[in-house]
Parts: C-alpha cells; structure tokens; sequence
C-alpha cells in the first residue's frame, strides 16, 4: 500500500519553504531514496524550480491564486502532481533558450533541471487547470552525469 500527502499552498514565494519541507519528509519515507541524498536534492529542486515558474510565469505573482501539490509514493517511486490555474503551458515541450545572457537574466534552466532529474514528466491540460506529473524511481541507477538525464517525456 502506497502513501499520498496532498498540499494546496498561496502565498509569496516563502510558502515554497512549506512545501520543500514537505516533499523532503516524503522522500524519507522511501527507502531506497535515502541513501541516495544527491537525488532527493535535486528531486527537491526539480519540485521548487516548477512551483517558481508558476508563481513567477503562470500567476504573475498574483499570489491570492492556489496550487495544489500531491505526493504518492508506492514502492521506490514518487509521484509528485502539480496544478495550477494558470495559463496553459506544457513545459515537456519547452526549449529553454540557449544563449547563456538570456538564461541568465530570464532563468530557464527549471525545465531543464526537470527533464534531466525526473524519470519521467507528463504534462495534461483539463478545462483551465494544468496538472504536470513529475515521476522519480529511486530504486534505479542513479544518471550518469552528462548521459543525457531522464525527463522521458
């Protein structure tokens, strides 16, 4: 039997500290991943770098709009579900812009962290909801850095 935590967070960006708090007590509920702590980092990481860009892009910092994160782990996977009202956006098929002063000055390495972090990423749009599915199987091998990532959209 597996385990789900569900959150709705608004708010200014500290509310993102709630919701690191949270995924990092879940992911320590899944042995396999608790030796592995540079991938929950950047499981955690991936998580935040998603919850930004919504506040950041998708609400505009209007910070009254909700977002609802929902976490279930079966086995060594983890299932991390985020919605949000925001405009569509489907960031699995999302180039981010490879001059290095726009990145700079724009970000646009979120997606990217994403993709090479997660195992896989699914992205649906159902009436004015985005829901992004983030999946991370901690009972596989750990990447190779610079082979690439997982991100499997």
């Amino acid at each position: 039997m597996g385990k789900s935590v569900a959150i709705e967070v608004q708010g200014d960006l500290d509310t993102l500290r709630i919701v690191w708090s949270v995924v990092e007590a879940v992911l320590g509920e899944i042995p396999e991943a608790r030796f592995k702590e540079e991938e929950r980092y950047y499981t955690m990481v991936a998580v935040q770098e998603i919850l930004t860009n919504i506040f950041r892009h998708g609400y505009d910092y209007d910070f009254d709009k909700p977002v609802r994160i929902e976490l279930d782990v079966e086995d060594s996977v983890l299932e991390v579900t985020l919605i949000d009202q925001g405009p569509p956006f489907d960031p699995t098929g999302y180039d981010p812009p490879q001059d290095q002063d726009v990145l700079t000055k724009e970000g646009g390495y979120g997606i990217a962290i994403v993709a090479a972090v997660m195992d896989r990423t699914e992205y649906m749009r159902t009436e004015n909801t985005n829901i992004l599915v983030l999946t991370k199987d901690f009972g596989q091998p750990a990447p190779v850095p610079g082979a690439g990532g997982g991100g499997g959209q």
